[in-house]
């Protein structure tokens, strides 16, 4: 598990605050259009995941929200 350092909490939570996921569209190398997720913080785009790769992150996400409030109880 990772420990993030006291000294960066309120860096880490403006910077959580700002983190948006919309809709986006990957263009492949053969010129065709895939859906795709945009991750973005302050302006700055963090990446372009196909939809695969989405799902795969959101259900990570979603696995450690769920054992750390069980673990919370």
């Amino acid at each position: 598990m990772f420990i993030a350092k006291s000294e960066n909490y309120r860096a880490n939570t403006r910077q959580a605050a700002t983190l948006t996921a919309r809709p986006a569209i990957l263009i492949t190398p053969e010129e065709g259009r895939e859906p795709a997720i945009l991750l973005r913080s302050s302006g700055q785009i963090h990446g372009v995941l196909p939809l695969g790769e989405g799902m795969r992150l959101a259900t990570e996400i979603a696995d450690i929200i769920a054992a750390q409030r069980e673990a919370q109880q």
